[in-house]
């Protein structure tokens, strides 16, 4: 960011560098400006006195900068790509579905009931629920847990066309693990 540069070009710099949206790119370009204008101020001020020494100098720098905050603490950016955002939203669609379907008097429930058994039905919707909250906050560990959905599926002899969509999750989620952390 140079003195007399556009914001807009600022901003589309930002954008194409960071990959955030043009809201987050303007949020980082005001912090930015403003840690420049405060800076100019304070070495302005710190200049103005003729009888200071320059460690003197750096020492009154040191001592107004100790309590500014950084831009790190004003905002949080997830970066978070749109196919694992996606994802994110399928799996708590499918727990809310789940729960709509359970709770309903639907053809197949009670037989549903009965193979999994109440305590069942919830460990299959909390598991889900935690590989949702997973994929959202793009934690690896996630991918690897829902990885069991698909395996579990095909072992049970469930249709391929309901293995699919699971194994297209993980397959997203493999795909952007590098972006990911573990904790």
């Amino acid at each position: 960011m140079v003195d007399g540069d556009p914001k807009g070009l600022v901003i589309a710099t930002i954008v194409r560098e960071t990959r955030l949206n043009a809201m987050q790119a303007d949020i980082v370009y005001q912090q930015l400006e403003n840690t420049l204008n405060l800076s100019r101020r304070l070495v302005h001020e710190v200049s103005r006195d003729p009888g200071l020494n320059p460690q003197a100098a750096a020492n009154a720098l040191h001592a107004r900068f100790a309590n500014v905050p950084t831009p790190g603490q004003s905002f949080i950016i997830v970066n978070r790509p749109t196919s694992i955002s996606v994802c994110a939203i399928l799996l708590f669609m499918s727990i809310a579905l789940s729960a709509v379907f359970l709770i309903g008097n639907f053809e197949g429930v009670m037989q549903l009931k009965k193979l999994m058994g109440a305590p069942g039905i919830i460990v299959s919707l909390g598991f889900t629920l935690v590989c949702g909250w997973g994929y959202w906050n793009m934690k690896r560990w996630a991918v690897l847990l829902y990885a069991v959905e698909p395996i579990l599926r095909l072992i049970l002899g469930v249709p391929h066309a309901l293995i699919a969509l699971p194994l297209l999750i993980v397959a997203i989620g493999f795909v952007n693990f590098s972006e990911m952390t573990w904790n």
